[in-house]
């Protein structure tokens, strides 16, 4: 099993546990075989927490100014067991 199938639909949490959604889907650079992002179905209202220079590179390479899906860089996360968990605390708030 690849590490991309271990990782897909598992759930990803904030830093204090907040649910932020499922992975769908992975971003990739398929020169270097390397995952760059996660990707959360329709969460995009969730990017303004990932404003960095690292998340608009990523925007930038796939050619989107609004993201309807969240992307997580790969430097977000911050462990990944039974689920992933994200270095950030997430307003849950937001998060409905």
């Amino acid at each position: 099993m690849k590490i991309g199938e271990k990782i897909l639909g598992k759930t990803i949490v904030d830093s204090i546990g907040n649910e932020l959604g499922k992975v769908d889907d992975l971003e990739v650079d398929w020169e270097t075989k390397i995952i760059e992002a996660l990707v959360v179905k329709g969460r995009g209202k969730l990017s303004q927490y990932f404003d960095s220079e690292r998340y608009d590179s990523i925007k930038k390479k796939l050619g989107v100014t609004t993201i309807e899906d969240l992307l997580i860089p790969v430097e977000e996360i911050q462990a990944i067991g039974k689920y992933v968990v994200i270095k950030k605390k997430i307003d849950p708030k937001t998060i409905v």
